[in-house]
């Protein structure tokens, strides 16, 4: 008997291929939202780290005697810093941000001090 050779696949072929496509397709959609949280992420990182950046800078040009204790909300970040008394030729400052996590509030913080002359 002579087998006839048919150019087409099987319905096996057919429903395995289509597994297989499905599972890449939904693993493909999982990083890709993952990537996407991790994106937003590091950009609040990046906004938290230029804004406590940004007061320290602010501070060291008003100079010793000038700086003060304070808070600000910026976008969906609270800024505050605290400024210690004078310690020899310099005031300590810690600077603290507060962000949204992936599940809880994150904490960034700077302690440095600003020289007094």
């Amino acid at each position: 008997m002579q087998r006839n050779h048919r150019k087409a696949f099987t319905l096996l072929e057919i429903v395995v291929s289509t597994i297989l496509l499905a599972i890449g397709v939904l693993g493909y959609a999982a990083v890709t939202a993952r990537l996407a949280r991790a994106f937003v992420l590091n950009g609040q990182r990046e906004r938290s780290a230029d804004l406590i950046s940004g007061k320290r800078e602010e501070m060291l040009r008003l100079g010793c005697a000038a700086i003060t204790s304070g808070s600000n909300n910026n976008f969906d970040l609270a800024l505050t810093w605290n400024v210690g008394g004078q310690q020899g030729i310099a005031r300590p400052i810690v600077i603290s941000a507060t962000r949204p996590g992936a599940t809880e509030l994150m904490h960034d913080s700077l302690r440095t001090s600003v020289p007094c002359s």
